[in-house]
């Protein structure tokens, strides 16, 4: 298992840097754009990224080092005749090492010549790389080895080298980090999207983890009820290489999770990146989780009940332990991640209101997801059962039973559901009216379901379509045709279902809008002359005029504009809406700010 979270662990974190990596191309305004540009991007990439792939290469011929001493010490002081490992280690840790410092140490130079440095979004975009390698790679190794601790698998020698090294490169780079500080909000934009995904990530390792244990010993249990075998505690027994194992995970999962979200996220506490790594994978995650947990169970009981499976009863419940597991865990942490935001949510930038509203809508559409699901499966399953028995489906075989069951049970859940909170969502907009219709959580959630919608509607008619022709034009109509296009028209009578109602809604919600106000700026083409280092009057300006403007940044020693309030924004917008001809430069120095017309 330790292998298998080792592989998955490193795909999340080069998601993140790819994340970043956008991140940095779509900013509005880079680094270049400063006072004080610093050595440059160009530069910076280079030395970053040089510095990056040197590391990665000392880090590794380190550990391959300590790798052959490690295994030569616990095999008795014996020296392995093979010095593979040993070469390599060399190699990398050779070359790798005086390439590193060398590019590193220039660098540092440069950061202590050049302040501004440190506010580079390429600079802490490696620093987050780095750590998140050194996690991703010390969490792998320090399943292995506990898993040697708990007696699972033998002495690794790389386990123990590699936990140690990366450890220590983590360290290295995180003091770094948190000694530079955040100057900017694309910084600290950069460090919290290492924080909080590396949290979620140890979240799921824990929650593996945990789950399979609590699994195992409700099996156990299970099985001792219905068989009544005496509880093992070694050989095959309850303490066996599979609980060890997911102990294991579990163990650094929490370990992990409780150093990054307990400690060092607690710090950042009620801010917008925080609230929304509290929501989306923890708050919906866990929501999933006991919903599928509870559709598994609420089929196995339906399957039982239509008789739908030949198994002893015994046999067919065993799948209680694990579906109870799930549903625990998830509850726990839908549970604890809700009450932080309902504990900081107050104090967020979003408001405890917001925050309850997309928490609301985004259980709604999960339900609403599983009600359109079941129906998708009965059409599907009452298409197929038609086929392939025809009149001898009450007479003879039962296949209608199993499909049956399984979109039963994940109807009977999801309606209640979304019903509920749909319903409590309608009546808030009735009694507040606009202002509760024009919620942004409100509008996405309408939205997507009619864009979902449209697409299912056209790919299901699309896909029937080709089916019908294929048949028309090939060898005729028949059953295999309906066969054929059972999976589409399921899909297709959800959509019809939901999809007018959801349309009417829209237009209900639309309505209820307020016009929009024009400003005396309208039609407008508006550009800003600043000063390189100022955007603070430009955001104001734009949030005045409600669109953005075009920028250009004076080469002068201008000074800043000053700080100005709403009501001077305001004035500023009608002086920019009577200005003579359509093209306007706003320019702006000190306490004067100009208004000019231009052609």
């Amino acid at each position: 298992m330790g292998q298998v979270f080792g592989a998955v662990f490193p795909l999340v974190i080069l998601g993140a840097i790819v994340a970043l990596i956008v991140f940095i191309v779509r900013r509005r305004r880079g680094d270049a754009l400063r006072s004080d540009p610093g050595i440059g991007t160009l530069r910076r990439l280079y030395f970053y990224g040089v510095s990056f792939v040197a590391l990665m290469m000392a880090a590794n011929g380190v550990v391959q080092i300590a790798r052959y001493v490690l295994d030569a010490v616990a095999d008795e002081g014996v020296v392995s005749t093979s010095r593979t490992p040993l070469a390599i280690g060399l190699s990398l840790l050779i070359v790798g090492l005086p390439l590193w410092l060398l590019h590193w140490m220039t660098v540092q130079r440069q950061v202590k010549r050049l302040p501004v440095e440190t506010e580079s979004v390429v600079r802490k975009v490696y620093l987050v790389a780095v750590m998140g390698v050194s996690v991703a790679l010390a969490v792998a190794t320090a399943i292995n080895l506990l898993q040697w601790v708990l007696r699972v698998d033998e002495f690794d020698g790389y386990s123990l080298a590699s936990l140690i090294v990366w450890s220590a490169v983590w360290v290295f780079h995180w003091r770094v980090d948190s000694e530079e500080g955040y100057g900017s909000n694309e910084t600290q934009a950069v460090h919290r999207i290492y924080l909080y995904i590396v949290s979620l990530s140890a979240l799921s390792l824990l929650a593996v983890g945990l789950g399979q244990a609590v699994h195992i010993v409700l099996q156990e249990g299970y099985d001792a009820l219905v068989s009544s075998p005496v509880v093992r505690f070694g050989g095959d027994g309850l303490w066996r290489d599979s609980i060890r194992t997911s102990l294991a995970v579990a163990v650094v999962g929490a370990v992990l999770w409780a150093g990054h979200w307990l400690r060092l996220a607690a710090r950042d506490a009620s801010s917008g990146a925080r609230m929304l790594a509290a929501m989306v994978f923890p708050v919906i995650g866990g929501a999933v989780t006991v919903l599928v947990a509870a559709i598994l169970i609420v089929n196995g009981v339906l399957q039982w009940l239509l008789g739908a499976t030949s198994d002893e009863a015994s046999a067919h419940f065993s799948f209680l332990s694990g579906a109870m597991a799930s549903l625990a865990v998830g509850a726990v942490i839908w549970a604890y991640h809700w009450r932080v935001v309902q504990r900081e949510g107050p104090d967020s930038e979003y408001g405890i209101t917001g925050l309850e509203r997309a928490h609301s809508y985004a259980l709604a559409a999960l339900g609403l997801g599983a009600v359109v699901v079941s129906i998708s499966m009965l059409v599907f399953a009452s298409f197929t059962t038609f086929v392939e028995t025809g009149r001898e489906l009450l007479a003879s075989e039962d296949v209608w039973r199993e499909p049956m069951a399984a979109g039963l049970s994940v109807g009977l859940l999801g309606l209640p559901l979304w019903a509920y909170l749909w319903v409590s969502a309608q009546r808030r907009a009735e009694t507040l009216g606009a202002a509760e219709r024009a919620l942004l959580p409100r509008r996405i959630f309408v939205g997507v379901i009619l864009g979902v919608g449209m697409l299912a509607v056209l790919s299901s008619v699309s896909a029937v379509i080709f089916v019908f022709l294929r048949d028309v034009l090939g060898v005729g109509l028949d059953k295999d045709t309906v066969r054929d296009s059972s999976v589409a028209l399921g899909a297709l009578a959800a959509a019809v279902v939901f999809l007018p109602y959801y349309w009417t809604v829209y237009k209900k919600d639309r309505l209820s809008e307020p016009p929009p106000k024009a400003t005396p700026a309208e039609g407008k083409e508006v550009m800003v002359m600043i000063t390189v280092d100022d955007e603070t009057f430009v955001d104001g300006l734009e949030d005045a005029l409600g669109r953005g403007v075009d920028i250009l940044r004076r080469a002068d020693s201008a000074s800043a504009p000053a700080a100005m309030t709403a009501e001077a924004y305001e004035e500023l917008v009608q002086r920019i809406g009577a200005a003579e001809g359509r093209n306007v430069l706003v320019v702006a120095d000190g306490e004067a700010v100009a208004v000019l017309s231009y052609r």
